[in-house]
Protein backbone atom coordinates (compact mmCIF):
# COMPACT_ATOMS: atom_id res chain seq x y z
CA UNK A 1 0.00 0.00 0.00
CA UNK A 2 1.87 3.33 -1.16
CA UNK A 3 1.59 6.45 1.44
CA UNK A 4 -0.41 9.73 0.16
CA UNK A 5 1.96 12.05 -0.45
CA UNK A 6 0.61 14.34 2.03
CA UNK A 7 1.66 11.57 4.30
CA UNK A 8 5.22 12.05 3.61
CA UNK A 9 6.56 15.17 5.88
CA UNK A 10 5.47 17.61 9.31
CA UNK A 11 1.82 17.44 10.97
CA UNK A 12 2.90 18.26 13.99
CA UNK A 13 5.49 20.98 15.57
CA UNK A 14 9.22 20.17 16.28
CA UNK A 15 9.55 18.29 19.67
CA UNK A 16 11.95 20.23 20.64
CA UNK A 17 9.77 22.61 21.21
CA UNK A 18 8.41 21.20 24.16
CA UNK A 19 11.64 21.70 26.41
CA UNK A 20 11.22 24.97 26.70
CA UNK A 21 9.52 26.55 29.42
CA UNK A 22 6.54 29.42 30.08
CA UNK A 23 7.09 31.37 26.61
CA UNK A 24 10.27 30.97 25.97
CA UNK A 25 9.51 29.06 22.52
CA UNK A 26 7.29 32.13 21.94
CA UNK A 27 9.75 34.56 22.62
CA UNK A 28 12.48 33.08 20.37
CA UNK A 29 9.78 33.07 17.51
CA UNK A 30 9.29 36.94 17.96
CA UNK A 31 12.93 37.57 17.70
CA UNK A 32 13.92 35.51 15.18
CA UNK A 33 11.05 36.85 13.16
CA UNK A 34 12.19 40.72 14.18
CA UNK A 35 15.54 39.79 13.02
CA UNK A 36 15.11 38.54 9.80
CA UNK A 37 13.26 41.70 8.59
CA UNK A 38 16.51 43.10 8.79
CA UNK A 39 17.79 41.25 6.21
CA UNK A 40 16.43 40.48 2.43
CA UNK A 41 16.67 36.61 2.50
CA UNK A 42 16.80 35.80 5.65
CA UNK A 43 18.77 32.31 6.53
CA UNK A 44 17.28 31.82 10.09
CA UNK A 45 13.14 31.53 9.72
CA UNK A 46 11.65 30.75 12.59
CA UNK A 47 9.67 28.15 11.17
CA UNK A 48 12.68 26.56 9.85
CA UNK A 49 13.86 25.82 13.40
CA UNK A 50 13.60 22.30 14.19
CA UNK A 51 15.79 21.62 17.11
CA UNK A 52 18.58 23.01 19.56
CA UNK A 53 21.46 23.46 17.16
CA UNK A 54 19.19 24.74 14.73
CA UNK A 55 17.93 27.48 16.98
CA UNK A 56 21.83 28.13 17.65
CA UNK A 57 22.64 28.90 14.37
CA UNK A 58 19.31 31.32 14.08
CA UNK A 59 20.23 32.89 17.04
CA UNK A 60 23.99 33.42 16.10
CA UNK A 61 22.98 34.82 12.51
CA UNK A 62 20.42 37.34 13.58
CA UNK A 63 23.03 38.45 16.32
CA UNK A 64 25.21 39.63 13.28
CA UNK A 65 22.41 41.11 11.17
CA UNK A 66 21.48 43.11 14.11
CA UNK A 67 25.28 44.41 14.28
CA UNK A 68 24.98 45.18 10.72
CA UNK A 69 21.78 47.34 11.12
CA UNK A 70 23.52 49.08 14.07
CA UNK A 71 26.23 49.64 11.64
CA UNK A 72 24.57 51.84 9.36
CA UNK A 73 21.95 49.93 7.49
CA UNK A 74 19.23 52.54 7.59
CA UNK A 75 16.52 50.12 5.85
CA UNK A 76 17.16 47.48 7.75
CA UNK A 77 17.09 49.82 11.33
CA UNK A 78 13.58 51.21 10.04
CA UNK A 79 12.66 47.64 9.20
CA UNK A 80 12.50 46.66 13.42
CA UNK A 81 11.71 50.16 14.41
CA UNK A 82 7.73 49.15 15.34
CA UNK A 83 8.72 45.82 16.90
CA UNK A 84 11.79 46.39 19.17
CA UNK A 85 14.78 48.90 19.47
CA UNK A 86 18.08 47.37 17.74
CA UNK A 87 20.26 47.32 21.36
CA UNK A 88 17.25 45.84 22.74
CA UNK A 89 16.84 43.22 20.03
CA UNK A 90 20.46 42.32 20.58
CA UNK A 91 19.61 41.89 24.48
CA UNK A 92 16.97 39.54 23.82
CA UNK A 93 18.64 37.31 21.22
CA UNK A 94 21.74 36.87 23.99
CA UNK A 95 19.40 36.34 26.72
CA UNK A 96 18.02 33.44 24.45
CA UNK A 97 21.17 31.92 24.06
CA UNK A 98 20.84 30.76 27.83
CA UNK A 99 17.06 29.97 27.35
CA UNK A 100 18.09 27.17 24.63
CA UNK A 101 21.02 26.28 26.14
CA UNK A 102 19.34 25.02 29.23
CA UNK A 103 16.23 23.47 27.13
CA UNK A 104 18.91 21.36 25.65
CA UNK A 105 20.22 20.34 28.98
CA UNK A 106 16.51 20.20 30.41
CA UNK A 107 15.55 17.53 27.44
CA UNK A 108 18.81 15.06 27.62
CA UNK A 109 17.93 15.15 30.87
CA UNK A 110 14.83 14.16 30.58
CA UNK A 111 15.59 11.60 27.88
CA UNK A 112 18.09 10.04 30.24
CA UNK A 113 15.52 9.61 32.40
CA UNK A 114 13.31 8.31 30.36
CA UNK A 115 15.65 5.86 29.42
CA UNK A 116 16.30 4.67 32.78
CA UNK A 117 12.45 4.02 33.27
CA UNK A 118 12.53 1.90 29.56
CA UNK A 119 15.38 -0.03 30.82
CA UNK A 120 13.93 -1.09 33.66
CA UNK A 121 10.52 -2.27 32.11
CA UNK A 122 12.40 -4.38 30.47
CA UNK A 123 13.86 -6.75 33.18
CA UNK A 124 9.88 -8.15 32.69
CA UNK A 125 10.95 -9.82 29.98
CA UNK A 126 11.77 -13.67 30.45
CA UNK A 127 13.37 -14.27 27.76
CA UNK A 128 15.53 -12.35 24.66
CA UNK A 129 12.11 -12.95 22.24
CA UNK A 130 10.37 -10.94 24.74
CA UNK A 131 12.65 -8.25 24.85
CA UNK A 132 12.96 -8.16 21.54
CA UNK A 133 9.33 -7.71 20.74
CA UNK A 134 8.96 -5.06 23.45
CA UNK A 135 11.98 -3.17 22.29
CA UNK A 136 10.39 -0.97 19.37
CA UNK A 137 7.67 0.71 21.59
CA UNK A 138 10.13 1.57 24.47
CA UNK A 139 12.44 3.12 21.39
CA UNK A 140 9.16 5.23 20.90
CA UNK A 141 8.62 6.43 23.91
CA UNK A 142 12.42 8.50 24.75
CA UNK A 143 10.39 11.08 22.00
CA UNK A 144 10.52 8.86 18.68
CA UNK A 145 7.94 8.03 15.98
CA UNK A 146 9.18 5.08 14.85
CA UNK A 147 11.69 3.00 15.60
CA UNK A 148 13.26 -0.67 14.85
CA UNK A 149 15.02 -3.68 16.30
CA UNK A 150 17.02 -5.68 14.10
CA UNK A 151 19.67 -8.60 13.82
CA UNK A 152 22.51 -9.49 12.07
CA UNK A 153 21.60 -12.73 9.96
CA UNK A 154 24.80 -14.11 7.75
CA UNK A 155 25.81 -10.73 7.42
CA UNK A 156 22.57 -9.76 6.60
CA UNK A 157 20.68 -6.67 7.92
CA UNK A 158 17.58 -8.54 9.11
CA UNK A 159 14.85 -6.54 10.89
CA UNK A 160 12.71 -8.44 14.00
CA UNK A 161 10.32 -5.51 15.11
CA UNK A 162 8.76 -2.77 13.87
CA UNK A 163 6.89 0.02 15.68
CA UNK A 164 5.14 3.17 14.00
CA UNK A 165 3.29 4.91 16.57
CA UNK A 166 -0.43 5.03 16.32
CA UNK A 167 -0.24 2.87 12.59
CA UNK A 168 -0.34 -0.78 12.95
CA UNK A 169 -0.91 -1.39 10.01
CA UNK A 170 1.84 1.09 8.64
CA UNK A 171 4.19 -0.92 10.92
CA UNK A 172 3.65 -4.80 9.42
CA UNK A 173 3.79 -2.73 6.19
CA UNK A 174 7.60 -1.59 6.64
CA UNK A 175 8.74 -4.68 8.94
CA UNK A 176 7.59 -7.11 6.00
CA UNK A 177 9.23 -5.44 3.25
CA UNK A 178 12.12 -5.30 5.33
CA UNK A 179 11.93 -9.07 5.88
CA UNK A 180 11.40 -9.69 2.60
CA UNK A 181 14.69 -7.77 1.22
CA UNK A 182 17.47 -7.80 3.99
CA UNK A 183 20.50 -6.60 2.08
CA UNK A 184 24.01 -7.93 2.96
CA UNK A 185 26.17 -5.38 5.09
CA UNK A 186 28.88 -4.47 2.73
CA UNK A 187 31.00 -1.15 3.03
CA UNK A 188 29.03 1.24 0.69
CA UNK A 189 26.45 0.94 3.51
CA UNK A 190 25.77 3.64 6.27
CA UNK A 191 25.59 0.65 8.98
CA UNK A 192 28.54 -0.81 7.92
CA UNK A 193 30.19 2.11 9.80
CA UNK A 194 28.32 0.62 12.94
CA UNK A 195 29.26 -3.40 12.51
CA UNK A 196 33.22 -1.47 12.12
CA UNK A 197 33.58 1.19 14.66
CA UNK A 198 31.12 -0.18 16.64
CA UNK A 199 29.11 3.50 17.25
CA UNK A 200 26.31 5.45 16.85
CA UNK A 201 25.40 7.08 13.61
CA UNK A 202 22.89 9.99 11.75
CA UNK A 203 21.80 9.42 8.59
CA UNK A 204 20.01 12.77 6.15
CA UNK A 205 18.94 13.00 2.72
CA UNK A 206 18.15 9.22 3.36
CA UNK A 207 15.30 9.29 0.07
CA UNK A 208 18.70 10.55 -1.69
CA UNK A 209 20.69 7.72 -1.34
CA UNK A 210 18.78 4.82 -0.74
CA UNK A 211 21.34 2.50 -2.31
CA UNK A 212 23.26 3.08 1.13
CA UNK A 213 20.78 1.80 3.93
CA UNK A 214 17.54 -0.67 3.93
CA UNK A 215 16.38 0.69 0.64
CA UNK A 216 13.24 -1.09 0.70
CA UNK A 217 12.71 -0.34 4.59
CA UNK A 218 13.42 3.18 3.20
CA UNK A 219 11.61 3.71 0.30
CA UNK A 220 8.18 2.21 2.01
CA UNK A 221 8.57 4.16 5.41
CA UNK A 222 9.55 7.51 3.18
CA UNK A 223 12.21 8.08 6.23
CA UNK A 224 13.92 11.76 5.88
CA UNK A 225 16.38 11.31 8.15
CA UNK A 226 17.65 8.69 10.63
CA UNK A 227 19.72 7.63 13.99
CA UNK A 228 21.15 4.10 14.67
CA UNK A 229 22.84 2.79 17.53
CA UNK A 230 24.71 -1.09 17.80
CA UNK A 231 24.03 -3.88 19.57
CA UNK A 232 27.04 -5.16 21.68
CA UNK A 233 26.20 -7.87 24.09
CA UNK A 234 29.33 -9.46 24.01
CA UNK A 235 32.61 -8.48 21.74
CA UNK A 236 30.70 -8.19 18.23
CA UNK A 237 27.24 -6.21 16.81
CA UNK A 238 24.59 -8.34 16.80
CA UNK A 239 21.90 -6.18 15.38
CA UNK A 240 20.76 -2.50 15.13
CA UNK A 241 18.53 -0.24 16.75
CA UNK A 242 17.26 2.41 14.48
CA UNK A 243 14.64 5.65 15.08
CA UNK A 244 13.39 8.46 13.42
CA UNK A 245 10.81 11.28 13.38
CA UNK A 246 8.45 11.19 11.12
CA UNK A 247 5.34 12.54 11.98
CA UNK A 248 7.16 16.04 13.83
CA UNK A 249 8.28 18.37 11.77
CA UNK A 250 11.76 18.47 11.34
CA UNK A 251 15.26 16.21 11.46
CA UNK A 252 16.42 14.05 13.75
CA UNK A 253 19.59 15.20 15.21
CA UNK A 254 23.14 14.47 16.92
CA UNK A 255 21.46 14.73 20.59
CA UNK A 256 18.82 11.85 19.38
CA UNK A 257 21.76 9.74 18.32
CA UNK A 258 23.23 9.96 21.65
CA UNK A 259 20.11 9.09 23.35
CA UNK A 260 19.49 6.11 21.27
CA UNK A 261 23.39 5.28 22.00
CA UNK A 262 22.64 5.21 25.92
CA UNK A 263 20.00 2.92 25.34
CA UNK A 264 21.21 0.23 23.11
CA UNK A 265 23.88 0.47 25.81
CA UNK A 266 21.52 -0.84 28.39
CA UNK A 267 19.99 -2.89 26.10
CA UNK A 268 22.81 -4.61 24.90
CA UNK A 269 23.56 -5.59 28.77
CA UNK A 270 19.89 -6.90 29.05
CA UNK A 271 20.17 -8.79 26.18
CA UNK A 272 23.59 -10.29 27.72
CA UNK A 273 21.96 -11.67 30.94
CA UNK A 274 19.03 -12.62 29.11
CA UNK A 275 21.14 -15.08 27.02
CA UNK A 276 22.81 -15.83 30.18
CA UNK A 277 20.09 -16.87 31.71
CA UNK A 278 18.32 -18.95 28.94
CA UNK A 279 21.33 -20.83 28.73
CA UNK A 280 21.30 -21.63 32.56
CA UNK A 281 18.06 -22.77 32.66
CA UNK A 282 19.10 -25.11 29.75
CA UNK A 283 21.77 -25.99 31.36
CA UNK A 284 19.86 -27.26 34.89
CA UNK A 285 17.49 -28.69 32.55
CA UNK A 286 20.11 -31.20 31.31
CA UNK A 287 21.84 -31.79 34.42
CA UNK A 288 17.84 -33.05 35.57
CA UNK A 289 17.68 -34.95 32.60
CA UNK A 290 20.81 -36.59 33.04
CA UNK A 291 20.62 -37.17 37.14
CA UNK A 292 17.06 -39.31 35.75
CA UNK A 293 19.02 -40.99 33.43
CA UNK A 294 21.36 -42.44 36.12
CA UNK A 295 18.63 -43.25 38.85
CA UNK A 296 17.54 -46.96 38.80
CA UNK A 297 14.44 -48.08 40.04
CA UNK A 298 13.11 -51.76 40.95
CA UNK A 299 11.41 -51.86 37.35
CA UNK A 300 14.33 -51.16 35.67
CA UNK A 301 15.97 -54.28 36.55
CA UNK A 302 15.93 -57.87 34.38
CA UNK A 303 14.92 -60.51 37.18
CA UNK A 304 14.22 -63.02 34.80
CA UNK A 305 18.42 -62.91 34.24
CA UNK A 306 18.83 -64.45 37.64
CA UNK A 307 20.37 -67.85 37.94
CA UNK A 308 18.97 -70.19 40.87
CA UNK A 309 21.34 -70.42 43.70
CA UNK A 310 23.52 -67.73 42.56
CA UNK A 311 22.89 -64.09 44.28
CA UNK A 312 23.88 -62.09 41.00
CA UNK A 313 21.49 -60.49 39.31
CA UNK A 314 21.79 -59.13 35.52
CA UNK A 315 20.60 -55.97 34.29
CA UNK A 316 19.05 -55.24 30.86
CA UNK A 317 20.70 -51.64 29.82
CA UNK A 318 21.14 -50.36 26.19
CA UNK A 319 23.24 -47.25 25.99
CA UNK A 320 21.71 -44.30 24.09
CA UNK A 321 23.36 -40.72 24.45
CA UNK A 322 21.00 -38.26 24.64
CA UNK A 323 21.52 -34.14 23.61
CA UNK A 324 22.12 -33.40 27.46
CA UNK A 325 24.83 -36.70 27.60
CA UNK A 326 26.38 -35.11 24.36
CA UNK A 327 26.78 -31.62 26.21
CA UNK A 328 27.68 -33.28 29.38
CA UNK A 329 30.64 -35.41 27.39
CA UNK A 330 31.50 -31.79 25.34
CA UNK A 331 32.13 -30.24 28.52
CA UNK A 332 34.18 -32.74 30.20
CA UNK A 333 36.63 -33.45 26.83
CA UNK A 334 37.12 -29.50 26.70
CA UNK A 335 40.19 -29.35 28.29
CA UNK A 336 42.30 -31.61 26.23
CA UNK A 337 40.06 -31.35 22.84
CA UNK A 338 41.51 -30.25 19.44
CA UNK A 339 38.83 -28.26 19.26
CA UNK A 340 37.92 -25.06 20.70
CA UNK A 341 35.61 -24.18 23.11
CA UNK A 342 33.37 -22.17 20.72
CA UNK A 343 34.13 -25.03 18.61
CA UNK A 344 32.61 -27.40 21.03
CA UNK A 345 29.63 -25.37 22.11
CA UNK A 346 28.68 -25.44 18.46
CA UNK A 347 29.32 -29.04 18.09
CA UNK A 348 27.03 -29.37 21.05
CA UNK A 349 23.84 -27.85 19.40
CA UNK A 350 24.87 -29.67 16.12
CA UNK A 351 24.78 -32.84 17.91
CA UNK A 352 21.19 -31.71 18.69
CA UNK A 353 19.84 -31.31 14.92
CA UNK A 354 20.15 -27.97 15.08
CA UNK A 355 20.41 -25.49 12.16
CA UNK A 356 23.47 -23.09 11.70
CA UNK A 357 20.19 -19.80 11.96
CA UNK A 358 19.49 -21.79 15.20
CA UNK A 359 22.78 -22.31 17.02
CA UNK A 360 23.83 -18.61 15.78
CA UNK A 361 20.68 -17.33 17.68
CA UNK A 362 21.18 -19.71 20.83
CA UNK A 363 24.96 -18.69 20.69
CA UNK A 364 24.72 -15.02 19.31
CA UNK A 365 26.76 -15.21 16.48
CA UNK A 366 26.23 -14.84 13.22
CA UNK A 367 25.12 -17.66 11.03
CA UNK A 368 29.04 -16.97 8.87
CA UNK A 369 30.20 -17.50 12.07
CA UNK A 370 28.68 -20.74 12.79
CA UNK A 371 29.52 -22.03 8.99
CA UNK A 372 33.44 -21.28 9.94
CA UNK A 373 33.46 -23.29 12.99
CA UNK A 374 31.41 -26.14 11.36
CA UNK A 375 34.02 -26.44 8.68
CA UNK A 376 36.69 -26.10 11.44
CA UNK A 377 35.29 -29.22 13.49
CA UNK A 378 35.14 -31.34 10.18
CA UNK A 379 38.55 -30.54 8.95
CA UNK A 380 39.70 -31.33 12.94
CA UNK A 381 37.42 -34.61 12.98
CA UNK A 382 38.56 -35.50 9.49
CA UNK A 383 34.54 -36.02 9.34
CA UNK A 384 32.42 -35.67 5.92
CA UNK A 385 29.55 -34.21 7.26
CA UNK A 386 27.83 -33.22 10.36
CA UNK A 387 26.39 -36.59 11.39
CA UNK A 388 29.81 -38.49 11.16
CA UNK A 389 31.96 -35.60 13.10
CA UNK A 390 28.98 -36.28 15.98
CA UNK A 391 29.48 -39.58 15.33
CA UNK A 392 33.22 -40.06 15.46
CA UNK A 393 33.39 -37.58 18.43
CA UNK A 394 31.61 -39.60 20.78
CA UNK A 395 32.89 -42.65 19.43
CA UNK A 396 36.94 -41.64 19.53
CA UNK A 397 36.65 -39.48 22.59
CA UNK A 398 33.82 -41.14 24.97
CA UNK A 399 35.77 -44.08 26.46
CA UNK A 400 38.78 -42.01 27.62
CA UNK A 401 36.32 -39.08 28.69
CA UNK A 402 34.58 -41.82 30.45
CA UNK A 403 37.02 -43.36 32.69
CA UNK A 404 38.46 -39.84 33.68
CA UNK A 405 35.04 -39.00 34.95
CA UNK A 406 34.47 -42.29 36.53
CA UNK A 407 37.91 -42.01 37.78
CA UNK A 408 37.56 -39.06 39.85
Amino acid sequence: MDRRPERVGASLPPLFLASFQADAAVELVEVLDAASRLVADPAFAADEVTDFAGANRALDAAWHAVLAALRGSERAAAAVVDSADLIELLTRIRGLDDVVHAAAVRRRAEASSATRIALSRLKNCSTVSELFDTVPEAVCGLGFDRSIISRIDDARWMPEGLLVAGDLEWSEEILAAGRAAPPPIVPTLYESEIVRRKIGILVTDVQEHLNRTHTSVAATSHTRSYVAAPLIPGSNVIGFLHADRYFHRGEVGEMDRDILVEFATGLSLAIHSGVLAERLKLLRSDVERLSGAFTVDADDYDFAGCSAGHGAVSTSYEYSPDHSEVRDLTRALAAESPLTRRELDVLRLVATGATNTQIANRLVISSGTVKSHVKNVLRKLQAANRAEAVARWLSVERSPAASKVGAR
